[in-house]
C-alpha cells in the first residue's frame, strides 16, 4: 500500500571531495566495458559511480544502473582508482557503510534519490477487541508501509487491519506462535521479505499490536535511522503501562529499565534465536546498536487490563525465557509514575 513518492532530484555533482557521484558512460559496444567521466559527455549515460571516504580513509564505492532501484557496492578500495570494467550482476551491498545502502535510479541524466522505506511488522492473534485499531493507526503514520502476520485469528483482526497493512494468515501447517514463538517469527520474516520486498536501503520496524512507538520531539523515523550512523539495530526503553487512564509507567524492580530491539536495517539471510519463547521481536544482528534515550519510548500496554496480567503470568510462570522473580511481580502492587 505505497503511499508516498518522497524522490527528490538532484544534480550530480563533479570534483574531487570526499563524496563524489560522477557518470559512467558508454566507451565502446561491450555491456560491461564502461568510461568514468566527470560530465555525459561522449555516450549514453549507464550509471553513475558513488565513491565515500569511510572513517579509516578507506574508499566505498558503489555503481547503480538504470534499470535498478538499488545503489550496490563492489567493495571497499584502499584507493580512489577507476576500475574500468566490472559485472554488475554480482554485486552485494557493503554492509558498513550507509551511503552503500541509499536508494535511487537514473532519469533523464539525474540520479532521483529516494530515502529509505520504514516498513513495519505485527504479529497478531485475536486482537479486535484490543488495541489493533488504534496501534495501526498510529504506525501507519510512521512506515511506508505494513505487513501484518496473523496467527489464524478467529476474530475481525484480519479485516480493522487491512485497510492499514498487507495480511498474510499463517498456514495451518506453520507453526504458531504459542507453539513456537522463534520459528513464528521466522515465518512472518520470510513473509514481509515476499510482501514488500525490502532492500538493504530499508528498515523494518518490527512491533506488537497491544504497544506504540512514540517521539517525544515530534521525529520521524527517517530523521532517527538517519542519526543512527553505522548502526543496524536501534533499541528503545519500553514504559510498561498499568493504569491506561492516565496512562502511568511502572518503575519499580526490572520494570523501569525495560528495552527492547524493535527497529533494524533490513539484512538478508538472517535468522531468529531458536527459542520457543521470548526469542526477541528481530532476528539476530551481528552488527552495533544505537540505543535512543527517553526521547523515544515504546508504550506497551500488554499489561494495562487486570486480566491480561493475571493472563500472562499464567502463561509466563511455568515456561523457560523469563525470570521468574520478574515473572512473579507481575501481580504484586506496582509503583507507577506518569509517563
Amino acid at each position: 500500500m505505497e503511499r508516498r513518492d518522497r524522490a527528490q532530484w538532484r544534480d550530480l555533482p563533479g570534483g574531487e571531495s570526499d563524496h563524489q557521484i560522477r557518470y559512467w558512460v558508454s566507451s565502446g559496444p561491450a555491456a560491461q566495458t564502461y568510461e568514468l567521466t566527470s560530465s555525459p559527455d561522449g555516450g549514453e549515460v549507464l550509471g553513475v559511480e558513488v565513491r565515500h571516504r569511510l572513517d579509516d580513509g578507506r574508499w566505498c564505492r558503489t555503481y547503480a544502473a538504470p534499470d535498478t532501484m538499488n545503489v550496490r557496492s563492489w567493495g571497499i578500495e584502499p584507493t580512489g582508482h577507476v576500475i574500468h570494467s566490472l559485472d554488475p550482476l554480482h554485486l552485494e551491498p557493503a554492509i558498513d557503510c550507509n551511503l552503500c545502502a541509499s536508494r535511487g535510479h537514473i532519469r533523464d541524466g539525474h540520479w532521483v534519490e529516494e530515502p529509505a522505506r520504514i516498513l513495519g511488522l505485527v504479529c497478531t492473534r485475536n486482537e479486535a477487541d484490543r488495541y489493533l485499531a488504534e496501534v495501526m493507526a498510529h504506525h501507519w503514520k510512521l512506515c511506508d508501509r505494513i505487513l501484518v502476520y496473523d496467527d489464524r485469528s478467529e476474530d475481525f483482526t484480519a479485516l480493522i487491519a487491512t485497510p492499514f497493512a498487507d495480511v498474510v494468515v499463517r498456514a495451518p501447517d506453520a507453526p504458531s506462535f504459542e507453539q513456537d514463538e522463534s520459528a513464528f517469527r521466522q515465518d512472518a520474516w520470510r513473509a514481509m521479505e515476499t510482501a514488500l520486498a525490502p532492500t538493504p536501503a530499508d528498515w523494518v520496524l518490527c512491533f506488537d499490536a497491544d504497544e506504540f512507538l512514540i517521539s517525544a520531539a515530534g521525529q520521524s523515523l527517517a530523521e532517527l535511522v538517519a542519526s543512527a550512523g553505522t548502526a543496524d539495530v536501534v533499541e528503545f526503553p519500553v514504559d510498561e503501562i498499568f493504569d491506561a487512564a492516565v496512562p502511568s509507567r511502572r518503575v519499580d524492580g526490572f520494570w523501569g529499565s525495560i528495552t527492547a530491539k524493535r527497529l533494524a536495517r533490513y539484512r538478508p539471510g538472517l535468522t531468529y534465536r531458536p527459542q520457543p519463547l521470548a526469542g526477541g521481536s528481530l532476528p539476530v544482528y551481528p552488527g552495533p546498536t544505537h540505543r535512543t534515550g527517553r526521547e523515544w519510548t515504546i508504550r506497551h500496554f500488554g499489561y494495562a487490563r487486570p486480566e491480561d496480567r493475571f493472563a500472562k503470568y499464567q502463561r509466563y510462570r511455568d515456561r523457560v525465557g523469563h525470570n521468574s522473580g520478574h515473572v512473579g511481580s507481575i501481580l504484586w502492587a506496582p509503583t507507577l509514575e506518569p509517563c
